[in-house]
């Protein structure tokens, strides 16, 4: 990961100069660590653009020109968010850290915390809470996140259900939530309808996702993700960044308490681009401590809003 800056500018040079696998099994932890973590960057493609200052943000797709001729009318740029978090370790702890390894438990820690924000912004915006520690530089450029930039919207409601039978164990006849009616239907009259066709992805937060695991219909041997699994080959993500988060909201007098975004993969009209992939910084400190600091550059591009729908579960 430092290859993207080069050692002397994160200033490596200055702490471990003799100790190269102290670096090295540092940079895995932060990679395994926010690998895994990560939605939004396992949903949407990623471009690479080290070191640049901004991103061309090509909201309007490419119209009919002079002769016939399909231009792309050019957008205005968007900074990069400088997402951030520090942590601070002792004389002891650096003089230790090939038996203590403080430093590989605090960046699994900001690794962990990183990747939580990232999808935050991502998907929800600059108004976004973050976890602590965390700062963004160039947070307006959040703007609404990608829920802000969908241009339409379904309403998933709460099944009223059959009554809950007297065992507490025995398992529910039907699924909690009509996402799969929802969805499906979604497909064809918000999607397929606009001329955006598959492959498609689903992003769900925690509580509708795991509720797709119940039986699709009484007695059935199927789940409702396994009926979603077909028309869903980009995948069915869980992403807690949707669980009550974005802006508050009332429809049909109930309140929005968790989202989803139903996701047309084709062509990559929402992309990601990272300037800088997250990497371990070091600070000298004239306190006599070690200042570490965690930090990526990101930012997406939504070219095309009615290829993204939102899911408002009331």
């Amino acid at each position: 990961m430092p290859s993207n800056n080069g050692s002397g500018r994160l200033g490596r040079e200055n702490i471990w100069p003799d100790q190269p696998k102290i670096w090295e099994d540092i940079d895995k932890a932060l990679s395994d660590t926010i690998g895994p973590i990560r939605v939004a960057a396992k949903v949407f493609h990623t471009d690479t653009m080290w070191g640049a200052p901004n991103v061309t943000d090509n909201q309007a797709l490419p119209a009919p020109g002079a002769a016939g001729m399909f231009v792309v009318p050019e957008g205005p740029p968007v900074l990069f968010m400088e997402i951030s978090t520090q942590f601070l370790l002792t004389q002891n702890q650096v003089d230790n850290e090939p038996t203590l390894h403080s430093a590989i438990d605090a960046v699994r820690d900001a690794a962990r915390r990183l990747a939580l924000a990232e999808d935050l912004l991502i998907f929800n915006g600059q108004t976004v809470a973050l976890p602590a520690g965390v700062t963004v530089t160039n947070l307006g450029s959040a703007r609404n996140g990608l829920l802000g930039a969908a241009t339409r919207y379904q309403t998933v409601p709460l099944s009223a259900g059959p009554p809950a039978p007297a065992r507490a164990a025995a398992p529910r006849a039907t699924p909690r939530w009509d996402t799969y009616t929802t969805v499906m239907t979604s497909l064809s009259a918000d999607l397929y309808a606009t001329s955006h066709p598959g492959p498609f992805a689903l992003v769900l937060a925690p509580v509708p996702h795991g509720d797709t695991t119940s039986p699709f219909a009484p007695a059935a041997p199927i789940t409702v993700m396994d009926r979603l699994n077909p028309e869903f080959t980009s995948g069915i993500y869980s992403a807690f960044a949707l669980d009550g988060a974005g802006p508050a909201a009332i429809i049909g007098g109930r309140a929005v308490t968790h989202r989803g975004l139903l996701v047309s993969c084709a062509g990559n009209l929402t992309t990601l681009t990272m300037a800088q992939d997250a990497v371990v910084q070091y600070i000298p400190d004239t306190t006599g401590n070690h200042i570490f600091r965690v930090v990526e550059r990101v930012q997406f591009v939504a070219r095309d809003g009615l290829a993204l729908v939102r899911l408002e579960f009331t």
